[in-house]
């Protein structure tokens, strides 16, 4: 069951991006938007670091997360029902799997928290601490 509070990452994902895609894939092939899309940058050689990240890329990433093949992007939009239903629900999917993500972090990460209590033995007199900090406080007794 999807929540009513979407995650920045979901926001990102909005299906208006993806249905706005769809409407530059209908356009002509005369209109600015689509050429832009669809455009590359004549450029004589690579920027340092890599190139510059397009707004292409990202959508191509979107996509990936969402789990729709970006191959995909020239035919599906045509069905615009079917695109909108896909792209709803690709968010709301990848949403999901976030929060299991999440959840199931959380879990290890708590079993991990659990089973390391307890296992900082005294060197002097053998009683086992619940903290490395409580031991240090500890020995400082046997300073005495």
């Amino acid at each position: 069951m999807p929540s009513l509070a979407l995650s920045v990452d979901a926001m990102l994902l909005q299906p208006a991006l993806f249905r706005w895609v769809g409407h530059v894939v209908h356009m002509p092939d005369t209109r600015y938007p689509k050429q832009i899309f669809y455009g590359q940058l004549m450029a004589n050689r690579r920027l340092p670091g890599g190139p510059v990240r397009r707004y292409k890329d990202s959508v191509k990433t979107n996509l990936k997360a969402s789990d729709i093949d970006p191959r995909e992007l020239s035919h599906a939009p045509f069905n615009k029902s079917a695109w909108r239903s896909r792209c709803r629900d690709a968010v709301i999917d990848f949403e999901d799997r976030r929060v299991d993500s999440l959840r199931s972090k959380r879990a290890r990460r708590k079993a991990d928290a659990s089973s390391n209590q307890g296992v900082w033995p005294c060197d002097v007199c053998g009683r086992s601490c619940q903290s490395r900090i409580g031991l240090f406080t500890h020995r400082r007794s046997h300073r005495k």
